[in-house]
């Protein structure tokens, strides 16, 4: 499997900066107080970015009122919690489904994700919806990233969860229930063959993915970027890929005048995405937000050119 486990591709001429400045208003001149360069600007971004993340999560735990606008990233939260309560309301739904159920993200920073789950629990609580608040520190949560200091941070932010993290794509061997992945397949993977059989370890699969129509191609912005071919795709993955919605993505990517699809998909069986979308008509919030995103299933295959 040809894993990308660098930050930046080796060849590539350029450099990312973070730096800290300020400039005088009167003649211009810039004052350079701190930089920071590829592996710890990136470093040192994102934990900035996502600890803000988490700060915003643990205010929300503490207010009586939480409304569907204010829920952040409801397509990885809210939809990852409908599948958890799949999984903990169908037993019979899922073959291997076990007590402790694992849930792998890869490029899982500082597995905001477990906050922003918290706050779905506690959405559901003060909505008095009819939905089971689920036990959050019962399930496994195995990461993926290459960042030491991000790692090191998950874990400590995270202290009562059974967090577990890897370097590498290839050191997830084993089965697991539920994998998130937020465009970080395409950094990580580069072909549909790669990509298939990571997903193909799941039991069900939440993505955010590049797609081609045709062909696999690469292109580049900072570092490589993997376009899947979903013919290939789908002749390698076991269960079917459902588009949910999204068709291109907010930041203009060199597509190189390829016909594209970048938007949010899940991989299940057809039994498992009945229960999702029938879970989403029982509760009238829910059933808002799928129709704000016209989330409509749609098999993969019939995006092929």
């Amino acid at each position: 499997m040809a894993i990308i486990e660098n930050y930046q591709d080796k060849k590539s001429e350029l450099t990312t900066f973070l730096d800290l400045y300020a400039i005088n208003s009167q003649n211009g001149q810039k004052y350079l107080y701190s930089q920071l360069c590829n592996q710890e600007a990136y470093d040192v971004w994102h934990l900035s970015l996502y600890f803000k993340e988490i700060m915003y999560y643990k205010k929300q735990l503490r207010e009586k009122k939480i409304t569907l606008d204010q829920l952040q990233r409801k397509e990885k939260n809210l939809l990852l919690y409908l599948i958890l309560t799949i999984f903990d309301s169908n037993i019979n739904i899922i073959k291997n489904r076990t007590d402790n159920l694992t849930i792998v993200e890869l490029g899982c920073s500082l597995f905001e994700m477990i906050d922003g789950l918290e706050v779905i629990r506690r959405f559901i609580e003060v909505n008095k919806l009819n939905m089971k608040k689920l036990d959050l520190m019962n399930y496994k949560y195995k990461g993926i990233d290459i960042s030491e200091m991000l790692t090191y941070a998950a874990i400590v932010l995270h202290k009562n969860y059974k967090v577990e993290i890897y370097k590498s794509i290839e050191m997830i061997r084993q089965k697991f229930n539920i994998l998130y992945d937020r465009c970080v397949s395409s950094y990580a993977l580069t072909t549909s063959k790669e990509l298939a059989k990571f997903i193909n370890l799941s039991d069900v699969a939440l993505m955010n993915l590049f797609l081609s129509k045709n062909e696999t191609f690469c292109t580049n912005i900072l570092k490589p970027i993997t376009y899947f071919s979903i013919e290939e795709l789908i002749s390698h993955t076991k269960k079917p890929i459902f588009h949910l919605f999204g068709e291109k993505a907010p930041v203009k990517f060199p597509r190189k005048g390829k016909d594209v699809l970048e938007g949010f998909f899940i991989s299940c069986t057809p039994k498992f995405l009945e229960e999702f979308m029938k879970i989403s008509t029982e509760h009238y919030v829910i059933k808002r937000y799928f129709n704000e995103k016209n989330i409509i299933p749609n098999n993969i295959k019939n995006f092929i050119k």
